[in-house]
């Protein structure tokens, strides 16, 4: 009877320890999340400040502004193309007097 209750109370004893164990590695594993967790915040947020004050360094234009730049430029380009066929059809006419005189 003796060493039956030894064996009960060295199983309870093991028991106990075998759950103790596996609570302080769970706090350790809660630990660990949380330092990563914390530390992912820290990344996060450094990563939102670099966004704004790039941002604000170089605002991006606007989808309208953006179109209308484009536009402009389209008409530029239209205007130095018709610059450029007038500047031809002059030529052509300057050669053709030379030719006639």
């Amino acid at each position: 009877m003796f060493s039956s209750s030894v064996k009960e109370l060295l199983q309870l004893v093991w028991q106990h320890h075998q759950s103790r164990h596996m609570t302080l590695r769970a706090l350790l594993v809660e630990l660990r999340l949380q330092r990563l967790f914390q530390e992912l915040q820290l990344v996060l947020a450094t990563h939102s400040l670099m966004l704004v004050l790039a941002l604000q360094r170089y605002p991006l234009l606007p989808q309208q502004q953006t179109q209308q730049q484009m536009q402009q430029q389209l008409q530029q380009m239209q205007q130095q193309k018709q610059l450029m066929q007038q500047m031809q059809q002059l030529m052509q006419l300057t050669l053709q007097q030379r030719q006639q005189m």
